[in-house]
């Protein structure tokens, strides 16, 4: 069955996924990249959000002359339009105040 998703990125994600065969219907770990200045700002956010999440790691990048730090939050789910948004909601508004901001979202094909 093809579903009709809004036009943003990530519907767009979703009708790319969909046109390649991927059950979309299958649930599985779908990786949130949130993005924050330092690693006391991330230790803070990493705190407040495991409780949605079964896995929160972070590193600081490699980008040479940049020096900002990566939390990846996963979470075992569908990728259904509307629960993406939801998490990645819930996610900019508990890293706003810590200077955080959303990188992006992604998963491997079910």
């Amino acid at each position: 069955m093809t579903q009709d998703f809004p036009d943003d990125a990530t519907g767009d994600v979703l009708r790319r996924m969909q046109a390649r065969g991927d059950d979309l219907g299958k649930p599985r770990d779908i990786d949130f990249s949130i993005m924050f200045p330092d690693e006391a700002s991330v230790t803070v956010f990493a705190g407040r959000i495991e409780q949605y999440f079964h896995t929160v790691k972070y590193h600081e990048t490699d980008e040479p002359g940049q020096k900002e730090w990566d939390v990846t939050a996963t979470r075992l789910m569908l990728p259904s339009y509307d629960v993406i948004v939801e998490m990645e909601t819930l996610l900019q508004r508990e890293a706003e105040p810590f200077g955080g901001y959303i990188d992006g979202w992604g998963c491997f094909s079910a």
